[in-house]
């Protein structure tokens, strides 16, 4: 479209050439006389831009008929033709309501209000905040966004994968080892479209805007799947009489932010032998070995010690974007066009290139086809490529499915975990280099049997190659010639996607140390059997995945306004079906909607959503349920009785309440019984019955042993149904001082009904149903919530200055909860918070041994039950019902997971072209458990994370060479509070005027430098608060610097 319009553009360039160019001067004024400073002007289709100055004077070129479009803050939007502005010179802008300008437009799921008109706590949000955020993943750009948000990064691996979150679906038969990179993510629509944002990858140059919607009542308007929030994604689309083409580039580098150590190999010799000694073992290696450890050559038969951390890992990794984008349009057409590419390098810096690379393309048009009929096309598609070296062999590495322990979706994870469970000194790199062929025979050993350098550098490589394809067509018909207001709209879309793994899966020779100081080879080293020299002659087929979803809706709106009433209303039906690989059944979900919303004279509001939807999940008298929410709005501030308040602008209160369904993806077929058959000889297995499960024999003495014989698998609830969320919400909007000040307060209320869980304790053993028992809708939380939105702009002197802050508090209560009948009131979880942690209140260590073992008759000490015995050094726990023993009885609230407050703020500083961002966020009262292996390790012959070598006898407990089990259960002895404040986002720029430009005909250009997760102020140490696996599990999160430039015509 775009491209056939370019002939017909350059044709009518050039008639205007024949025609007169005026210089046109433009004063703008409000209804008063008064000057209008700041105001934008656009001439033509875009192709002037100017702003008006102080005294509300713009001066221009511009043809008789070109038209001239005049905006401004809290003023409604103007057009006009130049051959009027040159008879005039004037042009009066009239003031809008607050909150009712043409500019206060919010977007919401099929359809659109004003924020005015609005009963609940919506926040829109333009599309130039996301682009600051110096990274591949939009979401990264949602930390700190708005109250009741709490987004958090917990994996920073470079790019993203459709398959994250796969691990969230029940019935899913292979996950590939998926986890999500992000938290708190809400449900995300992209124009209507149902989408996640690592399966339709979105930069964020192709934003408009987006709207957090935080009521019951928004969330009703799509259903169930919304109940957790929606993120609205208005992509842009082309606009009368604006030509606007866009070219921005930029690149940089991420440095990893927090990596948790291990020890080096003569570190770990040491706490060896330490740990040995306190189990009367005899010390594992000789001050002579420990000293040649600290030459940490990694080669060395005898005395190998690898830094694989060093080896294998880089400390940067390498970032870049690159993006075009063209838009303008008629009365006729609007089009936008976008052009994307982005990539990343990875910190993975030994074997195979590894680094990830997308390409994206976005089209969208509005056609005016009549006077009656429009129609909305828009296309997506998109290319990712991510090449990686494969990292661990499968002689079955082709086949996919569960079957193959090898295949995942990241090396990373795989090769952080061998690391960590790996002695620096546990083998040579190379056990003998044959030089004849070129061929390293790597060195391993009885325990550990696989070569960490060997398996990145040659176990082969891969591409992972994504296709996401996503149209839409969405045809509008004005029927107002039968009925004033009336519209009809019809919609259908799809989003497909598939990814294909291809590359090779070999292995190579391995063998162990013999003798490390004989002459002949064959004395000097065995071959080990677990690896053989294996290489894939072609390029396979290692992995593949899709999946598709489509969706359809028709809709019939009406809107009229009546004297002072408005009256917007609209009836729809809506269908979504997805199809995702390894799901038996694809998920399909459908609505019948009705919404309504009436206001009165500017000033009371009234909006209601109906919304009988149902999915495939439950039976068919269970699948569907009426949603339904009401809200209200009064505008206090345009009261006669409200007291004349100088410094209150505007004061709107609001309030919801509904009740909807919540949308787990339950998988279907839940609601009827399910069998299974064996023919297994097991007499561990739970499948016999009769003497059979405990003897191997049926009856008599002897049978036929593998008889095929059927057992119930799961019992089938037909009453299962939809969990339920009821909520109220209510809270107010003020503006202040001329409306620099603005303030929004929500309070929530809303309690989780039904959720479905697999009941355990009301349900005796006697029955014999154990892991067959039926799911039910059972629990009950109530959450109670406050959130909180100020936002403050002021002019001093040439710098402008903005200032925003969002604060959340939340807690959850435990209403209903599937528990047994706890003989302490300590004990029970009903009536208590949500995300409580229980454990064991620690005391202190043990001083001697005798304490350790229960102490004397005269001075008896609680036995602590998790180990045959205990030794001075080890962890004392309180004995909360005095029984004289410690064990699961004793456990009681130490803590919770979830921080009682969210909170981020931002400002931004304009000095004539320069402007300076900075945004931060935080979370606060909260604790976080200790618990993952850097800090649970230290047993056995695996490694010393860094945390245990620092700090054995004081943060840490007795070092030993078995585990005491005692010194590892939950307890506060692990806790540690998880408060910290990160600066996660800072941009400075400089703009370059368009009167400095005229040589290259532009409006602007931008030339910034970036930089994300700059700073984290935490008690914390070693491991990242927001997310405590990052390089202990999975990839570290990393600091971002970058430097780019902005082209705008």
């Amino acid at each position: 479209m775009v491209f056939l319009a370019l002939p017909v553009t350059a044709q009518v360039q050039k008639e205007k050439k024949a025609r007169q160019l005026f210089d046109v001067v433009l004063k703008v004024v409000d209804e008063n006389g008064a000057p209008v400073p700041n105001a934008s002007v656009v001439v033509g289709e875009g192709i002037t831009h100017a702003v008006t100055d102080a005294n509300g004077s713009v001066t221009f070129k511009g043809y008789p008929e070109d038209v001239v479009t005049i905006t401004a803050f809290q003023f409604e939007k103007k057009v006009s033709v130049v051959i009027d502005i040159v008879n005039a010179n004037t042009i009066t802008l009239d003031h809008g309501k607050i909150d009712a300008t043409s500019g206060d437009i919010v977007p919401l799921p099929f359809t659109s209000l004003k924020k005015r008109s609005l009963t609940g706590p919506e926040v829109v949000v333009d599309g130039s905040w996301f682009s600051r955020y110096p990274s591949l993943d939009l979401r990264n750009s949602l930390t700190g966004i708005s109250s009741m948000y709490d987004v958090r990064e917990i994996d920073g691996s470079p790019g993203q994968s459709p398959l994250e979150g796969l691990q969230q679906y029940s019935g899913l038969s292979n996950s590939y080892g998926a986890t999500d990179k992000f938290s708190g993510m809400p449900y995300v629509l992209v124009d209507d479209m149902p989408s996640d944002i690592q399966e339709l990858v979105i930069g964020p140059n192709e934003i408009e805007s987006v709207t957090l919607m935080k009521g019951i009542l928004a969330n009703a308007m799509y259903g169930p799947a919304a109940t957790g929030g929606v993120m609205y994604i208005k992509t842009k689309w082309g606009e009368k009489n604006e030509r606007q083409l866009h070219i921005d580039a930029e690149t940089g580098v991420s440095v990893i932010d927090r990596m948790p150590g291990y020890v080096s190999g003569d570190e770990y010799a040491t706490l060896q032998n330490i740990a040995r000694a306190a189990d009367g073992l005899p010390a594992a290696y000789s001050s002579a070995a420990i000293d040649a450890f600290k030459l940490n050559n990694g080669y060395d038969l005898k005395y190998p010690s690898t830094d694989f951390e060093d080896m294998l890992f880089d400390n940067t990794k390498e970032f870049r974007r690159v993006n075009m984008s063209s838009s303008g349009g008629n009365d006729i057409v609007q089009y936008y066009s976008y052009l994307g590419y982005g990539g990343e390098g990875d910190i993975v810096d030994m074997g195979a290139k590894s680094d990830y690379n997308r390409i994206t393309a976005r089209q969208n048009v509005n056609v005016k086809i009549n006077d009656f009929v429009t129609a909305a096309f828009s296309f997506y598609g998109n290319l990712t490529f991510r090449r990686s070296p494969n990292y661990g062999y499968d002689s079955d590495y082709t086949t996919e499915g569960t079957g193959n322990a090898a295949l995942g979706l990241w090396e990373f994870p795989s090769i952080l975990d061998d690391i960590h469970n790996t002695p620096p000194v546990a083998y040579p790199i190379w056990a003998y280099y044959d030089t004849t062929s070129n061929t390293p025979w790597y060195g391993v050993s009885a325990l550990y049997t696989s070569n960490i350098i060997g398996n990145i550098l040659d176990q082969g490589f891969y591409t992972d190659r994504g296709r996401t394809g996503a149209s839409n067509i969405k045809l509008t018909y004005d029927a107002s010639s039968l009925l004033k207001g009336l519209k009809s709209e019809t919609y259908f879309g799809f989003n497909i996607h598939n990814s294909v793994r291809i590359g090779k899966s070999n292995d190579y020779l391995a063998y162990t140390i013999k003798d490390p100081d004989a002459v002949l080879l064959n004395d000097r080293i065995t071959k080990f059997s677990g690896h053989n020299l294996s290489r894939m002659a072609d390029l396979y087929k290692l992995m593949d995945y899709y999946f598709q979803r489509y969706m359809f809706y028709e809709r019939l709106s009406l809107d009229r306004s009546f004297g002072s009433s408005n009256l917007q209303a609209s009836a729809m039906y809506h269908q979504t079906i997805s199809y995702i690989n390894g799901l038996e059944e694809p998920q399909r979900q459908r609505s019948f909607l009705g919404t309504l919303m009436y206001s009165l004279n500017d000033k009371y509001h009234f909006q209601g959503v109906a919304n009988y939807s149902g999915n495939s999940s439950f039976s068919a008298d269970k699948r569907n349920m009426l949603n339904w929410a009401v809200g209200g709005a009064w505008v206090l501030s345009d009261e006669d009785f409200m007291p004349e308040i100088g410094f209150l602008d505007y004061l709107k209160l609001r309030v919801q309440g509904g009740v909807v369904a919540n949308e787990t993806y339950f998988p279907n077929l839940y609601d009827v019984d399910r069998w299974t058959t064996t023919s297994s000889t097991s007499t561990s297995d739970i499948y016999g019955f009769g003497s059979f499960y405990s003897t191997g024999r049926w009856f008599g003495s002897s049978t036929e042993s593998g008889v095929t014989r059927s057992y119930l698998s799961r019992t089938g609830n037909p009453n299962l149904t939809f969990e339920k969320r009821r909520e109220v919400n209510a809270g107010f909007d003020a503006m202040f001082f001329n409306q620099k000040l603005s303030l929004g307060v929500n309070y929530y209320n809303w309690l989780v009904d039904g959720s479905i869980a697999q009941v355990t304790a009301n349900l005796p053993y006697l029955a014999g149903l154990q892991g067959a028992r039926p799911y039910q809708n059972y629990a009950q939380t109530r959450y109670n919530a406050l959130g909180a939105d100020l936002a403050f702009n002021q002019r001093f002197g040439e710098v402008m200055v903005t200032f925003g802050a969002n604060a959340t508090t939340a807690k959850g209560i435990r209403e209903k909860y599937d528990e047994p009948q706890y003989r302490n009131d300590y004990q029970v979880r009903t009536g208590k918070i949500s995300d409580a942690i229980f454990g064991y209140t620690y005391l202190g260590k043990f001083a001697t041994d005798q304490a350790a073992q229960g102490g004397t008759v005269a001075d008896p000490v609680p036995i602590q039950q998790f180990d045959a015995q205990l030794f001075a050094g080890d962890l004392q726990y309180e004995d909360k019902n005095g029984d004289g023993f410690v064990d699961e009885s004793d456990q009681g609230i130490i803590g919770h997971s979830s921080p009682r407050l969210y909170y981020g703020v931002h400002l931004s500083l304009k000095y004539k072209n320069f402007d300076l961002f900075i945004l931060g966020n935080g979370r606060a009262f909260y604790d976080i458990q200790l618990t993952n292996e850097y800090y649970w390790n230290g047993w056995g012959d695996n490694n010393y994370s860094n945390f245990v070598a620092e700090n054995v006898g004081t943060k840490y407990p007795r070092l030993t060479y078995y585990k005491v089990n005692n010194n590892f259960v939950t307890s506060d002895f692990w806790l540690t509070k998880g408060d910290y404040f990160k600066i996660q986002n800072v941009e400075l720029a400089y703009t370059i005027p368009a009167k400095m430009l005229t040589f290259m005909s532009g409006r602007a250009v931008r030339i910034y430098v970036r930089g994300a997760n700059l700073l984290t102020l935490t008690g914390v140490e070693d491991i990242d608060p927001e997310s405590t696996n990052s390089g202990v599990t999975a990839y570290p999160l990393f600091r971002t610097f970058s430097g780019g430039v902005k082209l705008n015509f």
